[in-house]
């Protein structure tokens, strides 16, 4: 009698049918009918188990548009927005975002509220020369009243007023500065050299091993922060597992690239993805984020695993939006 297989043999990636992740994902798509399509059952309960025989999909079943269960909790995608308007409000749904998100989101709150600044300042520096300018003095109009028993009254004529006289301002007194004596500076001490022995006599200065200083570099020598980074290395069913992976660089796309070819851990029970024979030369990202891989030593098929953990690896992160292979 012929075992079950643990998943459904119609599932794969929308790029390639091949492929298949071990968790559920919204990238893939149930092969059934020979195209394509979009999974709206649970994958956990149906896909990636023995139970994918009772799937409604491997059944010929129709299933309603309104069961949504492609995706996992973990899944960007798979989010529901009601954290907006439910407890918690902006500040819930902000925190359930990835970081992906949260960068794209702050770096538009951030550019907004410099607008908002820009616009709040040159405002009040128009407003404010306009509120401080001299208001006209009043003017007096004679007016003549008409009428039988009724005088103009006499102008007033101003007196002549008291010219201020100018005031002598006091000279400042010269003030005597006090002399202080120079401080005393203690004479350099003599750095002892030290000797150098020809021929035996004293043990030769000991230097420290460079494996040993340049195991567990120091927060001032380090040149970039450590950030974790995600990776996909092969699991022990053939299929591409996520790992994380702590870094510290500052050129992430780099060093995910180096980190994916030198392999997982040794107790991660995961499998090396990128054979051993290709060497990852660099990895030029442009300003249009786009980054080229060079590589010498073979060629990562299109339809392989490794091409798949590559490019999977370098996408999830937010400076890389495209990626090109490129052989010497």
């Amino acid at each position: 009698m012929v075992q079950p297989s643990e998943h459904c043999p119609h599932l794969g990636l929308k790029q390639n049918r091949a492929i298949r992740f071990a968790s559920p994902t919204a990238e893939h798509r149930c092969y059934v009918n020979g195209a394509p399509q979009d999974i709206p059952v649970e994958q956990a309960n149906y896909c990636l188990c023995a139970n994918y025989v009772n799937c409604p999909l491997y059944m010929g079943l129709s299933v309603p548009s309104t069961v949504a269960g492609n995706t996992s909790p973990s899944d960007p995608a798979a989010r529901p927005l009601s954290g907006v308007a439910g407890p918690g409000g902006m500040i819930a749904w902000l925190q359930a975002l990835p970081p992906k998100e949260k960068l794209i989101y702050g770096t538009l709150m951030a550019i907004t509220a410099l607008i908002l600044g820009i616009y709040a300042i040159t405002g009040l520096r128009l407003v404010l020369p306009a509120s401080q300018a001299a208001a006209p003095t009043p003017t007096l109009i004679a007016t003549s009243l008409a009428g039988p028993g009724v005088t103009a009254p006499a102008p007033i004529t101003p007196g002549p007023t008291d010219t201020p006289m100018p005031t002598r301002s006091p000279s400042p007194s010269p003030t005597r500065r006090a002399l202080t004596a120079p401080a005393t500076v203690p004479p350099p001490t003599a750095t002892p050299t030290p000797r150098r022995v020809v021929g035996g006599g004293l043990a030769p200065l000991s230097t420290p091993d460079p494996a040993s200083t340049s195991a567990v570099p120091s927060p001032t020598s380090a040149r970039g922060s450590v950030e974790p980074i995600v990776l996909y290395f092969l699991g022990a069913d053939n299929t591409l597992v996520p790992f994380t992976l702590n870094v510290a660089t500052t050129d992430r796309p780099t060093a995910a690239a180096f980190a994916l070819a030198a392999g997982p851990p040794p107790n991660s029970g995961l499998l090396p993805v990128i054979p051993s024979t290709i060497q990852i030369v660099r990895v030029d990202l442009d300003q249009t984020g786009l980054a080229t891989v060079t590589l010498r030593g073979g060629i990562l098929r299109d339809d392989g695993l490794g091409f798949q953990a590559l490019i999977r690896t370098l996408l999830d992160l937010p400076e890389v939006e495209r990626v090109q292979l490129r052989y010497e």
